[in-house]
């Protein structure tokens, strides 16, 4: 699969497996996908968990267990932000 020819993404068994921190890397290292906000939703509770997703790109980090309400506002929040 390829995004516009920039993006390329190979099958799994060619690749070592992705998580959300190696994914995230990869958008804010791409001019067409860095300005996409990443809310880091885990079930990490850590501070280290913490920091290593505000490092990477993300804009947030929710922890375990989600409230409705939370994960809702801040997504709105984050979707409505201009381009990072």
């Amino acid at each position: 699969m390829s995004f516009r020819g920039k993006l390329r993404v190979r099958p799994r068994r060619y690749r070592r497996p992705f998580n959300g921190y190696e994914v995230c890397r990869q958008l804010k290292e791409h001019e067409l996908t860095r300005h996409i906000p990443v809310l880091f939703a885990t079930g990490a509770t850590s501070p280290e968990e913490q920091q290593r997703a505000l490092q990477v790109g993300g804009v947030d980090f929710l922890s375990k267990p989600y409230h409705e309400e939370t994960v809702q506002a801040r997504v709105l929040r984050y979707s409505k932000l201009p381009s990072l």
